[in-house]
């Protein structure tokens, strides 16, 4: 998903993973499968075969914290704020973990196009000096959206492919 947001001369650019379930409802259903899990191996114990108890436990903690996880990378975030002169780079999931100034006169968007109908372009803020990744979590329109609005924020866009044109 992405979001732009312009005031003063200052665009700021928030990309975020499209989210299907938000922690809440994550966790409902994490809740209804440890119950079915739990009631099949209640019935298998009350029938002898207690030791499927332990694996009945482990399968729903480990199935909880692949749930938290993949839930957790959906909160993911990069803001991009671009005003007259610099490009600030934000990134992390509760706060800033990672940031980065560049100079907007010496940098650019670099964009390796897609070569595959399945494929996504990628993106890069690069300077001399740096070189990030954005918005590796996005769909191809979100890409595509975010090349243009970096682009109309004044932000010099580098192709790889330039000669080719882009429909």
């Amino acid at each position: 998903m992405v979001e732009r947001t312009i005031y003063n001369d200052i665009s700021v650019l928030t990309l975020r993973p499209n989210r299907s379930a938000n922690w809440q409802q994550t966790k409902y259903l994490i809740g209804i499968i440890a119950v079915f899990v739990s009631f099949i191996a209640l019935i298998w114990a009350a029938l002898g075969i207690w030791i499927i108890l332990p694996f009945a436990g482990l399968e729903v903690s480990l199935l909880a914290f692949l749930l938290y996880r993949g839930s957790r990378s959906t909160y993911r975030k990069q803001v991009i704020t671009i005003d007259h002169r610099t490009i600030k780079f934000e990134a992390g999931i509760t706060y800033p973990a990672c940031f980065y100034l560049f100079a907007l006169e010496d940098s650019s968007l670099h964009v390796t196009e897609a070569t595959l109908p399945f494929d996504f372009c990628e993106l890069y803020i690069r300077d001399k000096n740096h070189s990030v990744s954005l918005g590796q979590f996005l769909n191809q329109d979100d890409r595509l959206l975010a090349i243009s609005y970096l682009q109309q924020a004044g932000v010099y866009i580098q192709n790889e492919r330039w000669w080719l044109q882009r429909k």
